[in-house]
This record gives structure tokens, sequence and C-alpha cells, in this order.
């Protein structure tokens, strides 16, 4: 260690400038053991992530900020495992490919769908270009991703057999990164399946996370209000059985929290779902792709062991690229799942939840507000539900009201629940887009999540993001009730998608807050 010009010591964390680089890591790590004789490395199943440092001087710290092979330091506030690191990951580098997208008119044409795709052939392939298509549920050929080139345009539209082309938007996460409406905010379980069925509850104590004991039932604790609440109260079956599909850029499958442990119980590497449009994206099929780790925190709060609501439900990942029809292609590969030969009673035991929207001032929002009511139509008659986030733009001048693809298209026959996040006081957050088009509240705000690397957790983040998954293992853990607590266990298609959509804000599956919400 150099010598000291203070005697408190400061811990840092150190981002190697291209952990893909061996060479230079191994340098690095040379250069940091002059400087400090205990570096720790902070890995996942991806490689290196970080070193974790000491410093007791102002001259070694500024060696670092000039070394090569060191791109961010940071200075730790908490220990490592308990601390942000959402402002880094933001930074990195996010890899990915946005292409023009062709749909075809019919997807079971072959002749007309060939021509179209020995076209573009000539535009892409002959030039070293990609080129993708993505397949119908009979094996025709639904849409075309194509990286084209812009004179080449006009002439894919008039291609016969295309229904439309558009350029792909980027996606957005619905997670707020922080700078009273009456709705209900989800609460308890039904009380009067008691009475219906033996109900077994268990107890997850000491829990530090408020948006776990606020989906608690208060009166089995004798609290009076969640606020007085130290413990996760749930049914012990806590979504067995049920399949929760998270549509996002991947899940850190076998990340573990800070004891070493997987914080995902019911998992199978072999069930993970990965569409078309994955090329160009960091990571294989079973890691997190997003640089903030945005998948691995909405999988954490649905199912997690320490912060997810249905903590024994199966985890699926649809690992999608951002672009609005990566989304589509994923709700596109849920259908094919679900219909494929074997899993015939998939569909009564499953879930989807996404937290990526689409801006509403995105050029082909016609024509993807097409696609997403197809597929989510898709759903629906097979009797799924489908948990949307809200958004987070509500204090974007003219953006309080839901206006983002697919949220904004839900209706009396597109059922869509669509979350928007409380805070702990039961109001709505600040951030949290409104309107009629919103189902019902959930915690969203300072709620713990997991991040995509080892053992390191979130415990003040917020937004819609993580209230949308809490609803969908909600909804998971409800599965496990006979009858279920929305009708008729015989309910079906999307009779029973609106019946869950309806009973989630009703009285005996939420409570009213601040003496204008029922508490149950």
């Amino acid at each position: 260690m150099a010598e000291a010009s203070s005697s408190a010591t400061q811990f840092y964390t150190v981002y190697p400038t291209n952990p893909n680089n061996a060479i230079e890591v191994a340098e690095t790590q040379k250069f940091l053991d002059s400087i400090d004789d205990d570096v720790l490395e902070n890995r996942n199943s991806e490689g290196l992530i970080s070193w974790r440092v000491s410093l007791e001087d102002e001259a070694s710290l500024e060696r670092l900020k000039e070394h090569s092979g060191i791109r961010i330091v940071e200075l730790e506030g908490s220990p490592l495992g308990q601390r942000s690191t959402e402002t880094r990951r933001d930074e990195e580098k996010d890899e990915y490919q946005l292409f023009w997208i062709l749909w075809a008119k019919d997807p079971d044409d072959t002749d007309v769908n060939k021509k179209i795709g020995d076209w573009l052939k000539t535009r892409t392939i002959d030039k070293g270009k990609t080129l993708l298509n993505s397949s119908s549920e009979n094996g025709g050929v639904e849409f075309w991703a194509a990286d084209l080139d812009e004179g080449d345009i006009e002439e894919a539209k008039k291609q016969p057999g295309v229904e439309f082309v558009y350029k792909d938007v980027l996606t957005e996460e619905d997670r707020y990164m922080p700078d009273h409406e009456e709705l209900q905010v989800h609460g308890s379980g039904d009380t009067s399946m008691a009475k219906r069925e033996t109900l077994r509850w268990t107890v997850q104590a000491g829990v530090p996370d408020w948006g776990l004991r606020d989906i608690s039932r208060p009166k089995d604790l004798g609290a009076k209000d969640p606020g007085e609440m130290s413990d996760f109260v749930h049914e012990e079956r806590a979504g067995e059985g049920v399949r929760v599909y998270v549509i996002d850029r991947g899940v850190e499958l076998h990340v573990k929290d800070e004891h070493g442990v997987e914080i995902f119980s019911n998992i199978d590497d072999n069930d993970v779902i990965s569409t078309v449009l994955n090329v160009g994206q960091s990571g294989g099929k079973l890691s997190d792709s997003s640089p903030g780790g945005h998948g691995t925190k909405v999988a954490s709060k649905a199912l997690s062991s320490r912060f997810g609501v249905a903590k024994n439900a199966k985890l699926i990942p649809v690992k999608i690229n951002p672009g609005a029809t990566g989304v589509i292609a994923g709700l596109d590969a849920i259908i094919k799942d679900l219909n494929a030969p074997g899993h015939a009673g998939y569909k009564d035991k499953a879930v989807v939840v996404c937290a990526r929207s689409t801006p509403p001032n995105a050029n082909p929002a016609p024509e993807l507000s097409v696609k997403f009511t197809q597929k989510l139509g898709k759903l629906f008659k097979l009797g799924v539900p489908v948990v949307w986030s809200a958004g987070n733009k509500a204090k974007e001048t003219g953006r309080r009201m839901v206006d983002s693809l697919p949220a904004k298209l839900t209706s009396p026959t597109l059922p869509l629940i669509v979350v928007g996040a409380s805070t702990f006081g039961g109001n709505r957050a600040d951030f949290s887009q409104s309107g009629d088009k919103v189902t019902i509240l959930a915690p969203g705000e300072g709620v713990f999540v997991h991040d995509k690397s080892d053992g390191d957790f979130k415990h003040d983040i917020q937004g819609t993001s993580f209230a949308a998954p809490t609803v969908a293992g909600i909804i998971a853990t409800y599965m496990n009730y006979d009858p279920p607590p929305w009708g008729a266990a015989d309910l079906k298609g999307k009779q029973r998608v609106k019946a869950i959509r309806d009973y989630m804000p009703k009285r005996n599956s939420a409570w009213k807050r601040n003496n204008k919400d029922f508490v149950i």
C-alpha cells in the first residue's frame, strides 16, 4: 500500500476499460496490486465486472483515474452488496441492433414470401449484411428483419405480399431514476377464500422491503397499518406450478445473493426462450444483456426467493432485443411455447409480465398497434393474463396519462392489466403515469430488487417496472387457489382474463389508503 497521507481509508469500485481484453485486464490487475495488497474481484457468469480497492491517499486515487485500463472509479458509500450501481451501468456500452421490419401480408403464402426473401437477400446477404426472418405458428414467414440501406426502403414497400415496412424503434425500461390520486393500491389476498379452501399461510420474517410487507395480510398479523408490519405473510404454495414469463433483454438466470445462493429457485436452462432478433446483443440466452440489469430486477421482484412475491413459481425468461418488434416477437414466442406439443396445461397456469414501453412518438405506431393487438389477443384467447407497466413519464409535459404501447391499447375487448406505482403512503408515485388505462397500483418506490451481479441488490429503486412484476407475482399466487378468487375455475379464454383483471382492484384483493381507500 502506498504511504498514507491520511488515516481514513476509502473503498472504491474500479471498472475495467474493456473486461474482454484479457491482457489489459491482467496488466490492470497487476497495477492495482501495486497500490493495494487486498484487491477484491467482482465477477458474474460472463467474467470480470469490477475490482474493489482501498486507498488512503489522494495520490493513489489520481493514479487510478489516469490508468488506461480503468474506465470508471466510484467511491463506495456502503458495502458492495448493498449499494446502487445504476449510474455506472447506464454508462456501459450497450450492444444491440435495430432493423428494418417487413411484415408479410400472408405468412402462409410461401410463393410470394419466397420472392420477397430472395429480393431481400440481394439487398443484404449479398452485401455481407444481416437478414433474419420470424416464422409464424404454421411455419411460414411472419416478418423479415433486414439491415437495409435507406435507398432500398421505397422498393421494399412496393413488394407484393408486404403488409408494411418500418424501422424498428427502441423501447424504454419503465424504471424511474429519481430526480393524490384515488386508485386502489394492491393489498392482501381474499380473506373470504379461507372459508372456501384451507389456505396455508407462511411467514418471511424481518423483511426490509416495505413493498413485500405492504401486500401481506394485515388482519392476520394483528397490525393496523402496513407501516407497522415487519414480515411478509403469503400463501405457502406461492405460485407453485405457475409459469411466469418475463419479457426483457434476458435474466441473469444463475445470479447469486451475497451468501452465494442462487436467487431463483425454480429454473431450467432449457426453458429460456430467445427470440430471433437477439443478434448483436452481448451475452448468451442465460444472461441479462441490459446494462442496468433490468430484466433480472423485474424477475427478482416477481419470484426471487428473497424479494419476490411468488417464490415457488417457475421463471421463464423471454429474451428479446430492445426494439418494439422484439417485444412483439417475445409475445409470439410465448404463444408458440403455450401451444407446443406436450404443453397443453401450461396456459391455465401462466402469467406474462413486461416492463418495457414503446414511446408515443414512435413513427410506426399504427403498425405496432396492429401487431400488439394481434399478439395480445391470441394470448387472451388462451386465457393467459398479461401484466404491463404503466410508464414513468408523468412528470414530462403532456404525459401524465398512460400513452405508450401497448399499455394504452387496454380496453374491455383487450383486457391488458396495466400497473402503476404507489408510494409507501399509498398514493400514486408522482412519476407514475395514470388514467383510466391503469388497472391498479402496486409498490413501486423505494423497493428492493436484485441486480444481475452476484451479491448486488438495490434497496431504494423505483419505477412501474417493479410494480408490474409484483402484481404478476400475486396473480401467480392466486392461481394456486381452488377455486380461484376471480370466479369459477372453468372460466376460459378472454372471459377468464377479464375476470382476473376485474378482480385485482376489488376490495378482496386491494385496500384503500389515507382514509380514502379500503384497508383490509
